[in-house]
């Protein structure tokens, strides 16, 4: 890239391009670092489709570790540029959360949430064949004998949990319905 003279702010990001000519790495070698996870990059969608984009502090990075003595299992460090650095070191300013938590009482929460009426569960829309009786007030040989002469009656054969032949489920809306 030629120069001109002028003195410019480096971008944060990188292309492939420009990551190669500042790895000294072929083009393989930056997608093999990337395929295997050593290298970060994302896909950025431009005027020629997608391409590959690197942050400069992970490239700055992985330069760093690679000119480093070879350790194994030593992660690879991030470099932070100075500006987040220093506003990371202020301490943040307290949220609405953090407020409101410094003013409630631990135990009169948990005394209101154990004091709050209990909610109902779902009705089960499938039933065995004795909720079926239980719900419908039907005797079993009547649910049974409507199910096997194919009347509006929704019932199913529920093969799971190692009952031989199945068990019958019926639908608890074809039950209610008069």
């Amino acid at each position: 890239m030629p120069s001109t003279g002028a003195k410019t702010a480096l971008s944060p990001t990188m292309t492939k391009a420009e990551v190669i000519e500042y790895l000294g790495k072929s083009k393989r070698s930056v997608e093999t670092y990337v395929s295997s996870a050593r290298l970060r990059a994302k896909y950025v969608h431009g005027a020629n489709g997608k391409t590959l984009s690197f942050e400069r502090a992970d490239v700055e990075a992985f330069k760093v570790s690679m000119e480093a003595p070879w350790e194994p299992n030593a992660p690879i460090q991030r470099a932070v540029p100075a500006a987040v650095a220093t506003a990371q070191m202020s301490a943040p300013a307290p949220t609405a959360i953090q407020a409101y938590a410094a003013n409630v009482d631990p135990l009169a929460a948990l005394a209101a949430l154990l004091n709050r009426p209990a909610e109902s569960p779902k009705p089960k829309d499938w039933l065995t064949l004795d909720e079926a009786v239980t719900v419908s007030g039907l005797t079993r040989t009547w649910l049974l004998n409507e199910t096997a002469s194919r009347k509006p009656l929704v019932a199913i054969r529920d093969m799971g949990k190692g009952a031989r032949g199945g068990r019958w489920r019926f639908n608890r809306v074809s039950l209610e319905r008069p």
